[in-house]
């Protein structure tokens, strides 16, 4: 079994500028993956890809080169058209775990957990942190892109939609509801959520929400609750 980490990761301004210690490091969220998987067990690969971003944000990444392998492409397509170009480039593992840069895993073995969670799901082709149904949306789609694919699903879809159009926010979140979509009309796989298996903190706004307050332990967290002590 062979999983790859793929980090979608840019040094740009984020959806409504409220995160006042990354407008003044725009690298701060690779700082952060890089403590994070430097502090954690796991035995997935990893890369980092890069839409660019900050001279700042270019400088640090440039550093983590040696450590990680990085794709550098250009700002299209959102998270989702980070890791399609991770996969049409690295097409070979069995599963592949997203995760946009501004979440940080916090569990060992992370990988092994969301490989056997996919794998306990009948027919799941991908599973993300929680799933939504409704905001008008026709099926189930990602409400968190964060999640894990297995090849046979991306193999399946061949790309997403719209992952070559420039990068804006009200675009990627479309691509969300496209990708629950596209899951459903294969007619052979589904899409499935976490559930109450581990906490779902999000970044809403000003505040952070915790969807399954109740389950045990935290998989993901957000940047924002993660130290900056980097």
């Amino acid at each position: 079994m062979s999983v790859l980490l793929v980090i979608a990761c840019s040094g740009f301004a984020r959806r409504a500028d409220i995160d006042a210690d990354y407008d003044i490091d725009r690298a701060l969220y690779l700082k952060q993956q890089h403590h994070a998987l430097s502090t954690l067990k796991y035995s997935c690969d990893v890369v980092l890809v890069n839409s660019g971003g900050s001279p700042g944000y270019r400088e640090y990444l440039d550093t983590l080169r040696g450590t990680y392998h990085v794709i550098d492409r250009e700002n299209r397509g959102m998270s989702l058209g980070a890791f399609s170009d991770a996969w049409k480039l690295m097409p070979d593992y069995d599963y592949y775990i997203l995760l946009e840069d501004d979440y940080l895993f916090v569990l060992d073995y992370f990988d092994e957990e969301m490989v056997e969670m996919l794998e306990a799901e009948p027919n799941c082709g991908y599973m993300c942190q929680v799933a939504n149904s409704g905001d008008g949306h026709n099926c189930i789609f990602p409400a968190f892109m964060n999640g894990i694919a297995s090849r046979a699903l991306l193999d399946c879809l061949g790309g997403f939609l719209k992952e070559n159009e420039p990068s804006n926010h009200g675009m990627g979140d479309q691509m969300q509801k496209d990708f629950g979509s596209q899951i459903r009309d294969t007619r052979k796989f589904r899409l499935a959520d976490m559930g109450s298996r581990f906490r779902a903190p999000f970044r809403h706004i000003y505040e952070i929400k915790v969807y399954y307050p109740d389950a045990p332990y935290d998989l993901i967290v957000p940047s924002q609750t993660y130290t900056r002590e980097v």
